[in-house]
């Protein structure tokens, strides 16, 4: 099994397409998170994110994610970790999401499927990680404009 580790919380990640990786721990590390902060995270993967904003004091943060085995990983990385009461996993296009949800949030952070019109893997996971034909640009812009609260910030890998 693949377990990537951290001084507070251990990362599985032997079924989600994308792997903890620097970029990603670098992002979660320099995260604007104050403490009490509600927090979303969209496509969470395994969910390392979540629980990097979650040991830098994040109050609640929420996991958005596609795919069924990021799902499944996120929420049992979330139930392996110390802060388990303060994370929620959901499994749900974002799109979806923001058109459902009332309440907003102080942060959304999110790393997205970035590349457009490129070259594709037959991997079908690793396809909706990388690419963004699930969730376009506009649609990210637009889901965390829905989801922010007036002085909420977006912060984003790209």
């Amino acid at each position: 099994m693949s377990i990537f580790r951290f001084q507070q919380f251990s990362v599985i990640q032997k079924q989600s397409a994308m792997k903890v990786c620097t970029d990603a721990v670098l992002f979660g590390a320099m995260a604007p998170v104050t403490k009490g902060a509600r927090v979303l995270d969209i496509g969470a993967g395994t969910g390392v994110l979540s629980l990097m904003a979650a040991q830098l004091g994040a109050e609640q943060v929420t996991a958005v994610e596609l795919t069924q085995p990021g799902y499944d990983e996120a929420k049992l990385n979330f139930g392996n970790s110390p802060w388990a009461d303060r994370l929620e996993a959901v499994h749900q296009d974002i799109q979806g999401f923001a058109g459902s949800v009332a309440h907003q949030y102080d942060l959304v952070i999110c790393n997205p499927p970035f590349f457009e019109n490129h070259s594709k893997t037959t991997d079908s996971l690793r396809k909706v990680a990388r690419h963004n034909d699930e969730l376009p640009f506009a649609d990210l812009i637009k889901s965390a404009d829905q989801l922010l609260s007036s002085q909420g910030l977006f912060y984003l890998l790209l």
